[in-house]
């Protein structure tokens, strides 16, 4: 019971404090391992991979997600299994590999798929789709949420799915719907209570500040980008930390101060490098080029 107590504290508190969260994950193991439970042991060595996930420690995460797999495929533990494919597909996308990501993604779909559960099957459908929006599948991406939005549209009570707003958000604004896009990214940001510079809202931060600056919100767009600059340093999330840096360069770009775009570009560029998060590096190196451009004035901003 203890182990099993400190896993669901772990879990809750992950989204939160990733320090805290791994304190009580640790202290879990330890009660688990004491107590012979392989049933919390096998969930708290997931969502140890999961924190190392988080802080974008993927070189240390991947041993232990893949183990952490294994050992719940064998018990039967769907929900687990896939939440510990999924934080390989992160990987896999952060660094570039879309074919493997879209392979370990479909995957952890057809194990969670059996749970017909909101959460992980859930988690695990918003997963694929934004893996099919990074590789420009956005009406595979629509295609693959369409049965769990209309599962939440026919449920009787309040359901949470995890990043169905984040995945919902980028296919909306990638197909130019600016006001879903809005709507959906406001879905998971909060503005008041502890979730308020919690994970779920540092995730669609930065999608909320690229839509309202397409919406030419520029003011807003401002605002909400420092909201998640300093939501995703709080936290610790290098990439989010890269993608707010991005937001704000844009908007620099926009102002007319290439100069300080420029800067925010080289330090979202220098954060990708040094964590290996090489797809959207590519992103930063395009923005430099576009940016220089402009200094030489022989480009247009878009």
């Amino acid at each position: 019971d203890r182990a099993r107590s400190l896993l669901m504290l772990g879990v809750v508190r992950s989204f939160l404090d990733f320090d805290d969260g791994d304190r009580l994950l640790a202290l879990g193991a330890e009660a688990a391992a004491a107590a012979g439970d392989a049933f919390a042991a096998d969930r708290l060595l997931v969502m140890q991979g999961v924190l190392l996930s988080y802080r974008d420690r993927h070189d240390e995460a991947l041993p232990i997600l893949q183990e952490g797999f294994e050992r719940n495929l064998r018990r039967g533990d769907r929900g687990f299994a896939a939440t510990a494919l999924d934080y390989q597909v992160v990987a896999a996308i952060l660094r570039g590999d879309l074919p493997l990501a879209d392979e370990l993604a479909t995957r952890a779909l057809e194990i969670a798929r059996p749970r017909g559960d909101f959460y992980d099957v859930g988690a695990a459908t918003s997963r694929l789709a934004l893996v099919k929006t990074y590789t420009g599948d956005l009406e595979v991406g629509r295609r693959v949420m369409e049965p769990i939005l209309r599962a939440v549209e026919e449920a009787t009570d309040t359901v949470f799915v995890p990043r169905m707003a984040q995945a919902m958000g980028r296919l909306s604004l990638l197909s130019g719907d600016l006001a879903a896009a809005q709507t959906w990214h406001e879905g998971d940001v909060r503005e008041s209570g502890p979730m308020a510079e919690g994970l779920s809202t540092a995730r669609c931060l930065p999608g909320l500040a690229a839509t309202l600056r397409h919406q030419g919100r520029t003011g807003e767009a401002g605002a909400v980008a420092d909201r998640a600059l300093a939501v995703a340093r709080k936290l610790g999330v290098p990439h989010l930390v890269a993608d707010a840096l991005d937001e704000q360069a844009h908007l620099a770009a926009l102002a007319g101060d290439p100069g300080t775009a420029e800067s925010l570009y080289h330090e979202a560029l220098t954060i990708r490098v040094d964590h290996g998060v090489r797809l959207f590096a590519i992103d930063s190196l395009e923005s430099l080029a576009e940016n220089d451009a402009m200094i030489l004035g022989v480009g247009e901003r878009v």
